[in-house]
């Protein structure tokens, strides 16, 4: 008699926790970025790799609605494309609040530590960002790689010291020490793709 009960009484909490509708039709778009750091050793034997998602800065937010819609002021400049990664030595500041200048006095890393990939690869609503470190040339070996920066492609596409303009997105990395020749390829991929495309 009290399993009867029971069972009755389980029936109603089952039913009383399903949702009375869904709407399968709209799914949330994931609409986020995530970076791949893969360090290499000098004969491109693969050492050390991991993906962590990333932060998008306030700034990062502003560029992306602005160049988007029309909010009655003066656009950005078309010539401002996401495209540069620069990596990081010290102390990585994550608050979405981070400007621009208050990153670049942080990152105590060399010179020539941001790079540009002159043709990101946009396919299926993912921009994929992909540039390559190299120990001696543009990242000094004694120094630990905390951290990436996304912002803005450097107007040449050559190598340079920190981001230009817009800081786009952080990603707070393991430390990583590249020695000798090693090298540490970063992929920043930004998706936002939906269940749908």
């Amino acid at each position: 008699m009290y399993k009867i009960a029971a069972l009755g009484m389980l029936g109603v909490l089952v039913i009383l926790l399903i949702p009375a509708s869904s709407d399968a039709s709209t799914p949330i778009s994931p609409f986020y970025g995530s970076a791949t750091l893969m360090l290499l050793d000098e004969y491109g034997q693969e050492k050390f790799s991991q993906t962590i998602h990333n932060q998008i800065f306030d700034e990062g937010e502003d560029y992306l609605l602005k160049q988007v819609f029309q909010d009655g002021q003066t656009a950005v400049a078309d010539a401002i494309q996401i495209g540069s990664i620069c990596a990081m030595a010290g102390t990585v500041p994550t608050s979405e609040a981070t400007s621009r200048s208050t990153a670049v006095t942080a990152n105590t890393g060399s010179d020539d530590k941001c790079m540009t990939d002159s043709a990101v690869d946009i396919a299926s609503s993912v921009a994929t960002i992909e540039v390559t470190f190299v120990t001696g040339t543009n990242w000094t070996a004694s120094h630990v790689m905390t951290g990436i920066y996304v912002c803005a492609a450097a107007s040449d596409d050559n190598p340079v010291d920190d981001c230009a303009t817009t800081l786009f997105a952080v990603v707070d990395t393991s430390n990583v020490t590249p020695t000798g020749t090693e090298t540490v390829t970063v992929t920043y991929k930004f998706d936002i793709s939906s269940a749908s495309t």
